[in-house]
């Protein structure tokens, strides 16, 4: 009986082989075979590019099986039908683990159990948030993990932060590295961050740290413009796991290397100490998910205690996450949306919170309480929490805080909706607005989206590519740039076509580029990987179908030339294919030189048209930081407005919402405070339909500037403050109502609330008793924020003569 067959090739050999596109000469023997099933393994990486495509059309086969741990993207994407999915999770493995009954060894009994610990950064790095605004005062910037660690010349912007940031990483005992167990239980870890300056940095300063200066550190993140990324990634874990045999405790930073389809037994908990936003991780959960799973690879090691050497078993892994709300976020598309019924139907809340528990009773979450302690989050909390640490952190600014509001793109886009944000926390006279309005700049850049970013216009790019290419000099010096793509393919010696084309084209066409129209480094890569991207692929197929060619060519001639009885016919035979080939050099050749020129067009138009969205986005971005500064000045009336007229319902839970809030507020008083009527205000919130001041016609606005969720978390919050601190007048446990209330921008100037103790202590000094004395009378009479009475009023309640 004839044998079956089992080949098992990696992805990156099988694009080598001359076979399947490549340039090499191997793995013909793989060609050959009518296969049965192709199974691919982590199909979520680089099975979508053109190579994998090229290759797989080489495989003969009847079925393909694809294999991926987070296929959100092809879920998303339908894919697969939901008859062609199977699941078999994260949950499924440490149920087996937890049951197996079948015979012989359990293949998942060294699987170690994940666990994630979410954590507000913003209360490790700026205490004064634990407990309110101190005094009021604006932060000097609104907080987040990449501006926590932004660089500035090599060294951190918020440099002590930073150093009390990994102080109490390794000092409180709430954080994973505070004593020696603790650290002795994550011996090897992987930090991720956004920046590779980011990684710099922190790696001098972990080098140095008192606790972190004996972890062997190693960067894995190089230059923001990588040749070759794979080259790359080889080398880092080579340093990686070199750094692991010298050192008994190592720390990894890297921004994304290393954190899918690479193995590292040793890791046992992974950092996220970036927004990621941005972007990457944020914006696409496979990301987070591969990167936290590089913890959970089952390791076993020794160590010698008490003079005994003793074996042990990984049973642990961690995720420690210091954005709580992302990481919530997270873990609520891990636990729901990979499931195939998922792909036809919108999961309730009731679904969502029952495939969490599941998760949870294998994958626990910990998040910090209203008082910062930990503890053990169930599956309603899986889907609340996130809301509700963001309802936290807005009591915390004194309603300061972007997360309370959305759609600012859209609010870029409207002059009008601009004029009445820009007056919020300013008091004006009538004359005053007017002449503000008047001399208000306006908006001059193109289409913004929700998040405000920009998006360039045809005619805006055409514009900027006629500024930069449109004398013939010009455009000629950009055109005559870099080596011929013929020609240099055809001299190249199996270089990779990514490297050839950013040595001998991309290269040379971002340095006429740059000469002609000077850009900074950042954008120079952007371009150049646009470029690469647009490019590569094409040059990549145009290879690999004539890779193709010329092996079909020559097995038909190897084939011909079998059945050849003569020399004459074997000449023939050889004439014919000759030309064969010599046709597909000259189908090749022409393909290649189309490239060429189509090239140099698709780099001027990449150029032209990052050059126009970086404009336009530099012009967006003071009207863009404009709008949220005075959308948190308006945000900030909201607790002055909580204490004077926040209502409960019957049963004590808070009445009070974003939807409600002005209701109880007469014209004049709203006014005074926010700076803006209640009309434009229901505007901002509800949305409506207002008389464009130049056209004088008619227009709508959508509304919606307000987060509702957060908005009325943020709200529930304060109310429950406020009922906890009412009796701010007695001795307490330092905390304070007033601490979370900031003074308003207007024309009144409030005192801070430490001058207002000081002068009352100063007072008390000058005037011995004063508060012991039932008969004496207190005014205040130019009385704003009434800090001074309460202040009095303190004084008065506490004092023994009083109470007696």
């Amino acid at each position: 009986k004839e044998k079956g067959v089992i080949e098992f090739v990696s992805l990156q050999d099988l694009k080598g082989s001359k076979a399947f596109g490549g340039q090499y000469e191997k793995l013909y023997d793989v060609a050959k075979i009518n296969y049965d099933i192709l199974i691919a393994d982590e199909s979520h990486e680089a099975f979508d590019t053109l190579k994998t495509r090229v290759a797989f059309k080489q495989i003969s086969r009847k079925y393909t099986l694809y294999l991926s741990g987070t296929p959100f993207k092809a879920l998303a994407n339908n894919r697969f039908a939901k008859d062609a999915i199977f699941n078999w999770t994260y949950t499924d493995e440490q149920e087996a683990k937890k049951d197996w009954s079948a015979p012989g060894e359990n293949p998942y009994a060294d699987m170690p159990v994940l666990n994630m610990f979410a954590y507000s950064a913003s209360s490790m790095v700026l205490p004064e948030l634990q407990n309110g605004a101190v005094n009021g005062e604006e932060f000097e910037w609104a907080f987040d993990l990449n501006e926590l660690f932004k660089t500035s010349g090599g060294h951190f912007i918020h440099d002590s932060a930073v150093d009390r940031f990994l102080d109490l990483l390794s000092s409180d005992p709430k954080y994973p590295f505070s004593s020696p167990e603790k650290r002795g239980e994550i011996r090897h870890t992987l930090w991720l961050l956004e920046r590779v300056e980011s990684a710099k940095a922190l790696e001098e300063k972990l080098k140095t740290h008192r606790v972190f200066g004996a972890y062997g550190i190693v960067r894995a993140a190089g230059k923001a413009e990588k040749e070759d990324e794979e080259k790359n990634i080889q080398k880092s874990l080579v340093r990686v796991r070199k750094a692991i045999r010298d050192n008994a405790m190592t720390i990894t930073l890297s921004v994304g290397q290393l954190t899918t389809g690479v193995t590292v037994p040793e890791w046992s908990a992974v950092l996220m100490l970036s927004n990621l936003a941005s972007s990457t991780l944020q914006a696409r959960p496979e990301r987070y998910v591969q990167a936290i799973f590089r913890a959970q690879n089952p390791w076993h090691f020794q160590q010698i205690e008490d003079g005994e050497r003793k074996y042990f078993v990984k049973e642990n892994a961690y995720v420690f996450d210091f954005d709580p709300a992302r990481a919530l976020r997270m873990y609520d598309a891990f636990a729901n949306d990979l499931y195939s019924h998922a792909l036809e139907e919108v999961l309730d809340s009731c679904q969502r919170q029952e495939n969490s528990a599941r998760l949870l009773e294998f994958f626990p979450v910990y998040g910090e309480d209203e008082d910062g302690n930990m503890e053990a989050l169930d599956s309603s909390q899986i889907l609340s929490y996130p809301v509700k640490f963001e309802g936290m952190e807005a009591v915390r600014r004194g309603f300061r805080y972007d997360g309370l509001f959305q759609n600012i793109g859209i609010v870029l886009q409207n002059a009008e909706v601009m004029g009445i944000i820009s007056h919020a926390g300013k008091h004006m006279e009538e004359d005053e607005a007017e002449e503000a309005e008047e001399e208000a700049e306006e908006p001059d850049f193109g289409d913004i989206d929700a998040q405000g970013n920009a998006i360039p216009s045809e005619d805006s790019i055409k514009e900027t590519e006629e500024k930069i290419f449109g004398s013939s000099s010009a455009r000629l010096e950009f055109l005559s740039r870099g080596m011929d793509l013929p020609s240099a393919i055809e001299n190249s010696k199996k270089e990779d076509v990514s490297s050839l084309v950013s040595k001998v084209f991309i290269k040379p066409v971002m340095e006429a580029a740059q000469e002609i129209c000077p850009m900074s480094q950042s954008l120079k890569n952007e371009c150049a990987r646009a470029i690469s991207n647009a490019l590569v692929p094409k040059i990549a197929e145009s290879e690999a179908l004539y890779a193709l060619e010329t092996d079909r060519i020559k097995d038909e001639r190897t084939e011909a030339l079998k059945s050849a009885e003569s020399s004459e016919v074997r000449a023939e035979i050889n004439k014919i294919y000759d030309h064969k080939q010599k046709e597909a050099e000259n189908e090749k050749q022409q393909r290649l030189s189309n490239l060429d020129n189509e090239g140099k067009q698709i780099a001027m138009e990449i150029v032209s048209e990052k050059l126009t969205q970086q404009e336009e986005k530099a012009e967006a971005e003071p009207f863009m930081e404009k709008v949220k500064a005075d959308l948190r000045s308006l945000a900030s009336a909201v607790p002055t407005f909580l204490m004077a007229y926040g209502t409960y319902n019957e049963d004590g839970s808070c009445k009070t919402t974003i939807e409600n809030l002005d209701e109880n507020i007469s014209e004049e008083v709203f006014q005074e405070v926010t700076g803006i009527s209640k009309e434009q205000f229901k505007l901002l919130r509800d949305g409506g339909d207002y008389t464009d001041p130049l056209t004088r016609e008619s227009r709508h606005f959508d509304g919606n500037v307000f987060n509702a969720p957060v908005f009325n978390t943020a709200v529930t919050d304060f109310m429950s403050l406020r009922k906890e601190l009412a009796n701010w007048f007695e001795e307490g446990d330092g905390r304070d109502i007033f601490d979370y209330i900031p003074p308003q921008k207007t024309n009144q100037i409030f005192t801070p609330k430490a001058v207002v103790k000081h002068m009352v202590d100063l007072f008390e000094k000058e005037e011995p008793g004063c508060f012991a004395d039932p008969d004496h009378t207190f005014a205040d009479l130019y009385i704003k924020s009434g800090l001074f009475i309460a202040e009095i009023v303190k004084r008065l309640y506490r004092n023994p003569e009083m109470k007696r």
